[in-house]
């Protein structure tokens, strides 16, 4: 077993939601024995007896495929009649995958969210299921939290074979992702191993990507912003920037980046234009995108620019325990700065509320439209998007999910979307009837 995106999601979102480790590690072995930590995973058998009308479905196309509608609500949750689990907790029977419908309905995400998968799966664990939670929160070992949600939360018919194999996953998660476990992001180096030279863009994931925390040889100064909702916005753009490839390393041309970002309000889950980066200019992009306006800086000078905006303060913490998310590591001297992503185990956890410009939905840039489907991920493509009046209309949005009017040539076919600014109804897409008239489609 590695660890994997899903699995320090995972664990961070439960973490703050005040279970255990050794909770978080028996709910986590039975999630992993149930679908991989995959949120879009169809149960195999279900994509079996697919296949055998004919229809070839992968967990990826099958989740597109609820999303757009051509699979109904009733068939998702009775597909060809029969009860077949999908999701994180592989839900299966039509009451509880009715309920992942629709709240995913409602938070306007994919049905294979893992957010929202995440979401759904604790008001289950508060409603329904409110003793295994208190299990989950107290308890003291990893087996007893196992066999707790094995059998009162998934509890399938082969349940005591499953026991012992559960229990091995569990173990293998709580080694990987124990409290001691603390991740970091930061831009780092570029694609081969200089400090400048390489092409625009993360060329190989790592030249700005997360790893485990690591106390460098020059020592940490940290730096922590008073306000929590500060604190989380500088952790949620770092964390976009390291899943960003338009998003690489180079100290000539560390500028680059903060030109891209800047008219994008400095949030890096909209950048896409190959760009660049170093460690300090890319802080800087997270504390502007947070609403704190902060010189431009190095490592040299980092510590005395954030402490001038009097946003800012330094704080002597054990190391790592005491780090909190959002908290920015600076070497004592001139070499490296980071972002803490994921609470130190002496930190207490807390959900701070999310920066207001975090929003999902419609997104206005300038005078640009995006459509925000889920934390850190725009639309891209065709989608069909209910609005204001209750009607579905179909949008079209390019490779940098920016979305589509006038006419556009997509494919090998000519299209017509809605270009009259302040309509309401900017970029939905017309269509022609037998007499050449044209109108805005509902779908």
């Amino acid at each position: 077993m590695k660890k994997t995106d899903n699995m320090i999601f995972i664990w961070d979102f439960f973490k703050a939601k005040g279970l255990s480790d050794y909770g978080i590690a028996g709910l986590m072995g039975n999630l992993y024995a149930e679908s991989g930590l995959r949120s879009n995973t169809l149960e195999r058998l279900c994509i079996k007896r697919y296949s055998e009308l004919g229809i070839n479905f992968t967990d990826d196309l099958y989740t597109r495929s609820v999303d757009n509608g051509a699979i109904s609500k009733a068939e998702f949750l009775s597909p060809m009649g029969k009860h077949y689990g999908y999701g994180l907790a592989q839900w299966t029977t039509e009451s509880r995958k009715r309920g992942l419908y629709e709240y995913t309905e409602q938070q306007y995400v994919s049905i294979g969210d893992l957010k929202a998968q995440c979401e759904y799966l604790f008001s289950e664990l508060s409603t329904t299921f409110k003793n295994t939670l208190t299990v989950l929160k107290m308890a003291q070992d990893i087996n007893s939290a196992s066999d707790r949600v094995l059998l009162k939360f998934e509890a399938p018919k082969d349940a005591e074979l499953q026991i012992e194999p559960r229990r091995k996953y569990s173990k293998e998660i709580y080694d990987l992702m124990g409290a001691e476990m603390v991740i970091i992001g930061s831009a780092r180096i570029d694609e081969n191993g200089h400090a400048s030279g390489g092409k625009a863009g993360d060329q190989n994931g790592k030249e700005v990507s997360t790893q485990e925390y690591y106390m460098h040889p020059k020592r940490w100064i940290t730096v922590r912003a008073k306000e929590p909702q500060a604190r989380e916005a500088i952790a949620r753009n770092m964390e976009w920037a390291c899943t960003n490839n338009n998003i690489g390393y180079d100290q000539n041309q560390n500028q680059t980046l903060y030109q891209v970002a800047k008219p994008l309000g400095f949030n890096c889950s909209l950048v896409g234009t190959p760009c660049e980066t170093d460690c300090a200019r890319l802080v800087r992009v997270c504390v502007l995108y947070a609403g704190i306006q902060v010189s431009d800086f190095y490592t040299g000078n980092e510590v005395d620019a954030l402490l001038a905006t009097d946003a800012f303060e330094v704080v002597d913490v054990p190391m790592p325990d005491g780090l909190m998310r959002g908290d920015i590591l600076v070497t004592k001297t001139k070499g490296h700065t980071v972002v803490v992503l994921t609470n130190g185990a002496n930190v207490k956890p807390t959900t701070p509320a999310a920066p207001s410009n975090d929003k999902l939905g419609w997104i206005k840039v300038g005078t640009d439209y995006y459509y925000r489907i889920a934390s850190g991920a725009n639309a891209h493509g065709w989608n069909d998007i209910k609005c204001k009046d209750g009607n579905t209309y179909r949008f079209y949005f390019d490779d940098k999910g920016k979305m589509q009017t006038g006419w556009q040539h997509i494919g090998d076919y000519w299209y017509y979307f809605h270009d009259t600014v302040g309509s309401g109804l900017e970029g939905a897409m017309y269509v022609s009837d037998k007499d050449g008239r044209q109108f805005i489609a509902t779908f």
